[in-house]
């Protein structure tokens, strides 16, 4: 009963922090909603986002370096440009994991304000780049719903880093993804490697099948630009979100713990 009340006080706490963070985008998106091409985000003006801007975080060290106090590092872990947050005054060893995965057109640094009171709280929280945003340029470009697939995959090379450490307890995990990194986490929930214990998803759905034509899914993105897909490819397109779609696994999710949040439409 004492684990239920902390997941359930954990879920409660991210919710809380995301309303606020939702908010904040409200606000800025307001500000935004008219730029060169349109209104951002909307298919009909083509979604913008600036990835040349990475938004500053006061690090205190690199990945893996332990001092007293907030830890705020930043590094690399097989590819994957990560910022992590713990603070030693809770402790140093067998920390619950919290993974914030942002939106599309984010980056990892928007989670600072909630990644530091999770760290105060006692939580290790590990906030990745998802691929093609931040600091991540492998790809020129990709569909979306390959980016949320596979920047799903690129985390298990993140939990296989800090299942070797001990300030991690990878043994009670909690992933948190807003909208792209919503389609991130339940992909992740469904085929990663390492059990999750709590999730919280917000504005993001497992059924990729029966979403709306104009959906940012069926889009690619290249960094910069959301573009809608026509002709050939956008059957391959159809096909691969299709093939791919966790809805049909979702019986996998009957044991995790779950946090919603979610619009008329997702």
């Amino acid at each position: 009963m004492k684990k239920e009340n902390s997941v359930i006080k954990l879920i409660v706490l991210i919710l809380s922090l995301l309303l606020v963070l939702l908010l904040i985008l409200v606000l800025v998106c307001n500000l935004l909603k008219k730029d060169e091409k349109g209104q951002v985000g909307g298919l009909q003006g083509i979604g913008k986002g600036d990835q040349t801007q990475i938004l500053e975080v006061d690090v205190t060290g690199t990945l893996g370096e332990i001092k007293d106090g907030l830890n705020i590092n930043k590094g690399t872990i097989e590819g994957v440009s990560v910022i992590e947050y713990f603070d030693t005054t809770t402790g140093t060893e067998d920390k619950p994991v919290v993974i914030l995965l942002h939106g599309l057109f984010g980056q990892k640094e928007m989670y600072e304000f909630m990644s530091t009171v999770l760290a105060q709280e006692g939580y290790l929280v590990i906030t990745p780049d998802a691929r093609l945003h931040g600091e991540r340029k492998e790809e020129t470009s990709m569909w979306i719903s390959q980016i949320a697939i596979e920047s799903s995959k690129d985390l298990d090379l993140v939990m296989d880093y800090y299942a070797d450490l001990e300030l991690a307890d990878m043994d009670r995990v909690c992933m948190v993804g807003f909208s792209l990194g919503g389609l991130m986490t339940y992909q992740y929930l469904i085929n990663g490697e390492y059990p999750v214990k709590a999730a919280v998803v917000a504005y993001s759905t497992p059924d990729w099948k029966n979403l709306e034509e104009e959906s940012a899914l069926y889009c690619t993105y290249n960094g910069e630009y959301v573009a809608p897909v026509y002709g050939e490819e956008r059957a391959q397109l159809q096909e691969y979100v299709t093939d791919h779609s966790p809805y049909d696994e979702v019986v996998k999710l009957k044991d995790i713990s779950l946090g919603l949040v979610n619009g008329g439409k997702d």
